[in-house]
């Protein structure tokens, strides 16, 4: 016969909270999972700066939302260019005209530079020209060859360009504004830089992003 053992007051307690703990236990793999979905949803939306709540202060400006280059219909030596086909590296993407005025001059001279100061990091950056407005002329292509011999040259159908960043709140400038962006190993546009940002800003940024981040 099965005899009935009557619990104390005190071993009911215990007993509720062992049932407690093993259903937070099981309940933590779940919330981690809500948790990251949540904060990933409202970083790609723009809504949260996660590198701020964080206590890491970018230099650049954040585009909110980052815009995907691939949405751009891009070639390279009159062949069609997709960036997710390429080996996964950081960019500095410099949106420019046909022609290459002294700020834009200044602009490729800029970047040239960053890019060296990284030193083992420039293995795992690359740079674009990105001319917005068709072919560039012979002056443009003869400064890139000569003086960037690194840079790769990107051509897109004209307004491709602002018409992808109309989905951010920022301008779609270039090089003749001084202004640079900064593409992800994904292929999402991220970050920009101005005139107003010095040459220390992006590489503290980018040594950052370089350090935190792995590619495949």
């Amino acid at each position: 016969m099965r005899t009935l053992i009557e619990l104390t007051p005190e071993q009911l307690k215990q007993q509720r909270n062992s049932r407690m703990i093993l259903v937070l236990i099981a309940g933590i793999p779940l919330t981690v999972i809500l948790t990251a979905t949540w904060l990933w949803v409202y970083v790609i939306n723009g809504d949260l700066d996660l590198l701020a709540v964080t206590g890491t202060q970018n230099r650049g400006t954040l585009v909110v939302a980052p815009q995907q280059i691939d949405d751009l219909s891009l070639t390279s030596s009159g062949e069609k260019f997709t960036y997710s086909e390429q080996n996964r590296k950081w960019a500095f993407l410099i949106p420019g005209g046909r022609y290459c005025d002294s700020t834009c001059e200044q602009t490729l001279y800029l970047t040239r530079q960053i890019h060296t100061a990284l030193g083992k990091g420039a293995l795992r950056v690359r740079r674009y020209y990105l001319a917005t407005d068709g072919a560039v002329d012979a002056a443009l292509q003869a400064l890139l060859t000569e003086k960037h011999p690194g840079l790769q040259l990107l051509e897109s159908a004209d307004g491709q360009f602002s018409s992808l960043l109309a989905g951010s709140k920022l301008p779609a400038a270039g090089a003749a504004q001084g202004v640079f962006y900064v593409v992800d190993p994904d292929g999402w546009i991220m970050m920009l830089y101005t005139s107003e940002n010095t040459y220390k800003d992006t590489i503290s940024d980018m040594k950052f992003l370089l350090k935190n981040s792995r590619e495949d």
